[in-house]
């Protein structure tokens, strides 16, 4: 009987070990997909990728591959699909495959950079009545002045109105109506019984630490915004949008619901151009 040496064993426990926490490929078809979560999947199918689930899209790292890099020769358009609520950062840098984008009405935020420098992307659809909320650098490097944006019938005048999304240079009506047109429509006037009060703090960094910013609540002109200071405002509108603008140019904008005597904190990062609540 042929003798298995200890260091042949060895190896080929430490291959099924491996093997056994890698998330799994689930084939569709003939194409390939997987888990990002084990709410949000990905499959390829048609020479598109799609994005499916209930939650968020997590940001993938610096330096960090997404699971479909070895499949940019499969796809040219990817589909973030109804059900997914937001985008996180970095997700398609650099990807000059994907030539179009459709995103569904239930994406609230797309992360920064999540397709910085898709030089070839020409097409970009948005199923959603409200814009989703984006920050400078969602597109950089991509000259949205070339690109045209697709929105819900009924809706140009909002994108057109939006300072991050009205800077794609093409904005047509799709004869097809929102996905969330009725929620949109929801409170969107609704006023509160009693203040709610925002406490917007920015994170001390190098990155332009020296710039005083402006800062915009529901388009009226607050207190600048110092790096490492906070600000304290205060709304009597459920729906409200917060705008952070350097001179001339948007920087990030996020929309948010307030409730009576609410309290809210949002951080504001310069280094990722991003607002969040934090409480």
């Amino acid at each position: 009987m042929k003798k298995v040496s200890i260091k042949r064993i060895l190896i080929g426990l430490t291959a099924v070990s491996i093997m056994s926490v890698m998330p799994a490929l689930t084939v569709y078809g003939q194409e390939t997909g997987g888990e990002l979560t084990p709410t949000v999947k990905w499959y390829i199918e048609n020479g598109t990728l799609h994005i499916s689930g209930t939650d968020t899209v997590p940001t993938t790292m610096m330096g960090k591959k997404s699971p479909w890099s070895q499949a940019v020769s499969q796809f040219s358009a990817v589909s973030i699909d109804d059900g997914i609520t937001a985008v996180g950062m970095n997700l398609f840098i650099g990807y000059k495959n994907i030539t179009s984008l459709t995103v569904a009405g239930s994406v609230r935020e797309i992360g920064g950079s999540a397709f910085n420098k898709c030089k070839n992307l020409t097409t970009v659809e948005l199923k959603g009545a409200i814009p989703p909320d984006i920050n400078m650098v969602v597109f950089y490097g991509t000259k949205l002045a070339q690109k045209k944006l697709i929105v819900p019938a009924g809706t140009k005048a909002t994108y057109e109105a939006d300072p991050l999304w009205s800077q794609f240079g093409t904005i047509e009506e799709s004869s097809q109506p929102a996905d969330n047109a009725a929620t949109a429509q929801e409170n969107s006037t609704a006023t509160l019984t009693e203040p709610c009060a925002i406490h917007l703090t920015r994170t001390t960094n190098f990155v332009g630490g020296g710039v005083s910013l402006q800062v915009f609540l529901n388009g009226e002109e607050q207190e600048k915004l110092k790096n490492g200071s906070t600000i304290d405002l205060q709304t009597d509108r459920v729906k409200n949008e917060l705008l952070i603008q350097q001179g001339k140019n948007p920087v990030v904008i996020k929309r948010f619901d307030a409730t009576s005597g609410g309290d809210i904190k949002i951080e504001f990062s310069f280094f990722f151009g991003a607002l969040k609540i934090v409480e």
